[in-house]
């Protein structure tokens, strides 16, 4: 390698440390403390028991299904219970509820229904 070759080498070496560092720069600058916060701890009654994934509207409220708990045991539909399930209208919510823009809820549920047990899918209004 020639002495000019090898200069290239070292400048190209040091441009990319130069980058390297400006990017780790930027990340330590840019990233803030995260904070945690829990929202609700379920209690396995009226709340519900072993929630699922959430929805959020757009004004910011959360809406999810817990797969058991509320009435009789069979689940519930949460931001503060809106419906417990009773069995026979379906039990144990799984998935994600999905909102339409009307204000309704959609979604279903692995047990229960009037056929036996094989599940609903339901729509609440709110």
């Amino acid at each position: 390698m020639t002495r000019s070759e090898q200069n290239r080498s070292l400048e190209t070496a040091r441009a990319a440390r130069t980058d390297l560092l400006i990017m780790l720069l930027v990340t330590a600058i840019a990233a803030h403390a995260q904070t945690f916060a829990v929202l609700h701890r379920f209690t396995g009654g009226a709340d519900g028991a072993y929630p699922g994934n959430l929805t959020i509207t757009r004004a910011g409220n959360l809406y999810g299904a817990a797969s058991a708990g509320g009435q009789g045991d069979c689940g519930g539909w949460n931001s503060v219970t809106l419906h417990s399930f009773d069995g026979q209208d379906g039990s144990a919510p799984v998935g994600s509820v999905i909102l339409d823009g009307k204000g309704n809820v959609y979604g279903t549920t692995a047990n229960g229904g009037s056929d036996g047990n094989h599940g609903v899918a339901f729509q609440i209004k709110l």
